[in-house]
C-alpha cells in the first residue's frame, strides 16, 4: 500500500504503480519499480498498523484515514468513531446469530444420542442441556463459556 505525495502533504491513498501508470500514460515504467523509483514519482510505502486498543469492533467503528508521517516514515492511521444504535444492535444480532449457529453445530453432533434406541448417559443428557442453556447466560452473546464435550 503506497500513499501519493507532493510537498509533503497526502495527494492520494490509497495510490500504486498501476494508480502511477494510468495517470501518466504517455511515460514508460519498469514492470516493478524499487521503492527509490517509486519515491522519484512521490510514492511511498505506508506501513500498516492494527487498529488502535482498546476497540470494541460492536460499539466502535474503524476506518483506515489519510497515512501519518512518522519518524521519517509513512504509517496508516485510524479514526475510531462511535457506532450508531442501530449498528451497535445489527452487529449484536449478528453475534447472537452466530453463537446460536454454533450451539446449534454442537448439538447436532450428539442428536444421534437422543434417537430411541440409543440410552444416553446423563452426563451428555447435561452437556446438551448446558448447550441449550448458552443463549441464557449472563453477558451471552459478548461472553460465552462453553461447556465442555464429554469424552
Amino acid at each position: 500500500m503506497y500513499v501519493k505525495v507532493k510537498n509533503g502533504a497526502v495527494e492520494a491513498f490509497p495510490y500504486g504503480q498501476r494508480d502511477l501508470m494510468r495517470d501518466n500514460p504517455n511515460t514508460s515504467y519498469p514492470r516493478v519499480m524499487s521503492d527509490e523509483a517509486l519515491a522519484e514519482q512521490g510514492l511511498y510505502l505506508v506501513a500498516t498498523r492494527e487498529i488502535p486498543q482498546p476497540f470494541d469492533p460492536i460499539t466502535q467503528n474503524a476506518t483506515v484515514i489519510d497515512p501519518v508521517m512518522e519518524n521519517d516514515s509513512w504509517v496508516q492511521a485510524w479514526s475510531v468513531t462511535a457506532a450508531s444504535p442501530e449498528e451497535v444492535q445489527q452487529r449484536t444480532n449478528d453475534l447472537a446469530a452466530s453463537t446460536r449457529a454454533q450451539r446449534d453445530n454442537q448439538l447436532q453432533q450428539t442428536d444421534w444420542m437422543a434417537l430411541s434406541d440409543v440410552t444416553m448417559e446423563p452426563y451428555w443428557r447435561e452437556y446438551r442441556q448446558q448447550l441449550r442453556d448458552v443463549t441464557a447466560q449472563e453477558g451471552y452473546p459478548y461472553s460465552v463459556i462453553w461447556p465442555t464435550k464429554p469424552e
